[in-house]
């Protein structure tokens, strides 16, 4: 008889992020998970997704006296669905955004937030499709008032120089949140330009580009984003998909969740547009 390889997942890892809190685009971030290990294969070839989401408005976080973040009341992961954008607990419906796609790296050097009370999950892949995934509360990230063109422009110049198109759209999903002046909306803009030039073309990178295009369309910099401006952003979203679909048969089409995300940055677009 034919015989069949159970694939386990990957068990006992953790995430942490680090600083545990600190002033949203300020405080440069690091996210890192550790201590993994899987049955089937070795773990040097598992592969990490990092996500953060907002907690809900009725669970606190502080800090304790040792200095460890804790939720009042007690904070557990909600049911998350990955793949089906059909359901009310898909990833981006709960406030999810990621960090990261795929990666063997098992760290997120280097990004910002926007002001809020945050968990962090990581999602954990071994060669043969076994996932599963960690979790953490934090971090605490406190609001900034207003933000002057050159903390904007300090914010964005560390992900830029790195060339990494999540590093570069993460920073522009938190600086649009807080930025309010036309010289901030430029600068997030031609990092957003800047993000598609480099990225890895695919489904993913439609699905984060459109949700940041959603972000500073609804954000503070709308209010200083005219109709060439918002006309870049949506351009920013098509030239993803293009770049998405040059890839031919490697490409197996948008999925659900990233036409949704594409659809909703066009109606973000148009609705600003009145």
């Amino acid at each position: 008889s034919p015989s069949f390889l159970v694939d386990a997942p990957p068990v006992g890892g953790l995430v942490q992020a680090d600083p545990a809190n600190g002033e949203a685009v300020k405080t440069i971030f690091t996210a890192a998970t550790s201590g993994w290990s899987d049955s089937d294969e070795d773990k040097n070839d598992i592969v990490f997704a990092f996500y953060r989401f907002p907690l809900p408005s009725s669970t606190e976080l502080t800090v304790d006296g040792s200095g460890n973040l804790v939720t009042d009341p007690e904070f557990s992961l909600p049911e998350i669905e990955w793949t089906n954008a059909k359901s009310d607990q898909y990833w981006t419906k709960l406030g999810g955004w990621s960090l990261r796609d795929w990666h063997a790296s098992p760290e997120v050097p280097s990004f910002t937030m926007s002001a809020g009370n945050f968990f962090l999950v990581v999602r954990a892949r071994d060669p043969l499709g076994g996932t599963s995934s960690a979790w953490t509360a934090g971090p605490m990230v406190a609001k900034l008032a207003n933000l002057s063109d050159a903390e904007v422009l300090n914010a964005l110049s560390g992900p830029l120089a790195s060339n990494d198109a999540d590093q570069i759209l993460n920073s522009v999903s938190s600086v649009g949140e807080s930025s309010s002046s036309e010289a901030q909306t430029q600068m997030l803009l031609q990092a957003l330009e800047t993000a598609v030039d480099v990225q890895d073309p695919g489904d993913e990178s439609t699905q984060k580009v459109s949700s940041v295009v959603q972000d500073l369309v609804k954000g503070n910099a709308s209010a200083s984003m005219g109709p060439s401006d918002l006309a870049r952003a949506s351009l920013a979203v098509e030239q993803s998909i293009d770049a998405a679909l040059a890839l031919g048969d490697d490409f197996a089409g948008l999925s659900q969740g990233a036409g949704e995300a594409a659809l909703g940055s066009a109606a973000a677009v148009v609705g600003s547009l009145g």
